[in-house]
């Protein structure tokens, strides 16, 4: 494992720092607005057409930077059958593949997000009347933010959480004699 300069440390943390405040923020906004709408339904004074519109483009942000945090926790979702059961050297070799495909994807999530962004520009939502771009726009930067998440692991050095040894296994009958006085 390598270590990276302090100034890359503290930036990474700035970082990571940063999608936990953005994605705190996100859902706390999304809960605010449905609790608004819901309220407003109970007392009978219907429902505000902005409300619905905005929470689920909320969401759709919250969801990329929701999934950029899981990446630079290192807790993102992934089928690591191979990588794990693999001897010591395939098993590196795997997860270089696995996180060259990965790069690749965010390379082309970056890419292609901007080009559908750009082509809805024009497009206005129903509700609020805005570009649908802004919606759209999560996708190029959710991207980048997931490239920067995972170049970040790699340059800071962070352990790779399958591999972590797994803490010792609990013998329970020993626990549970010891709790009640016996001899273990």
């Amino acid at each position: 494992m390598t270590t990276a300069p302090s100034g890359l440390d503290s930036a990474w943390r700035l970082y990571v720092r940063g999608l936990q405040v953005t994605a705190a923020g996100l859902l706390l906004a999304v809960i605010g607005i449905t609790l608004m709408n819901v309220l407003n339904r109970w007392f009978g004074l219907g429902t505000v057409a902005w409300t619905d519109e905005t929470a689920r483009r909320i969401l759709i942000w919250m969801t990329f930077v929701g999934g950029a945090l899981a990446v630079a926790n290192g807790s993102h979702l992934r089928i690591d059958t191979l990588s794990v059961d693999a001897g010591t050297r395939l098993g590196r070799v795997l997860r270089w593949v696995v996180g060259g495909v990965s790069v690749v994807f965010f390379l082309l999530l970056v890419v292609e997000g901007a080009r559908f962004a750009l082509s809805n520009v024009d497009r206005l939502s129903p509700a609020m009347e805005v570009s649908t771009a802004w919606t759209f726009a999560s996708g190029p930067i959710g991207g980048l933010l997931f490239l920067l998440a995972f170049l970040g692991r790699v340059v800071v050095g962070e352990p790779d959480p399958v591999l972590i040894d797994d803490p010792p296994p609990v013998d329970v009958d020993a626990r549970a004699t010891a709790d009640v006085g016996g001899e273990v």
